[in-house]
């Protein structure tokens, strides 16, 4: 069975992101210090996130990864400026996602395995990321 994701090493890390700053910077004109290269979650939204993956596994629908859809959230909190934002949303093993959010179809069911209101880094999140 084929597995979505994998240890990686530091230096692949660096330079993977390094090329994604660069492409940006490129693609958009900015400097560096006004793209986001990170988002930040609470440990605690996380474990909450994956306890209720685990309930749902306890059923015959098996979840056995998480997809993560890019989005653009208004946020009233920073002045009403425009955020990126990640979206977690839990898989089946069938690649179908537990809620339909990538469509315009409604989801029927609203379960608590959806995370998103992320923190950008830079700009919004406090800056503990290390330099490179």
């Amino acid at each position: 069975m084929k597995k979505n994701g994998s240890k990686v090493k530091l230096s692949f890390a660096k330079k993977s992101i390094k090329n994604y700053l660069k492409q940006e910077m490129t693609r958009s004109g900015r400097e560096e210090a006004r793209i986001v290269a990170a988002h930040q979650f609470d440990l605690s939204v996380i474990k909450d996130f994956i306890a209720e993956i685990d309930k749902i596994n306890l059923g015959s629908n098996k979840i056995d990864s998480i997809r993560i859809y890019h989005g653009l959230d208004n946020r009233e909190k920073n002045g009403g400026s425009d955020e990126y934002d990640l979206i977690l949303v839990p898989t089946y093993a069938t690649g179908i996602d537990l809620h339909t959010v990538y469509t315009q179809k409604a989801v029927e069911k609203e379960l608590p395995t959806l995370i998103g209101k992320s923190t950008p880094c830079p700009n919004v999140c406090q800056q503990g990321m290390l330099p490179c």
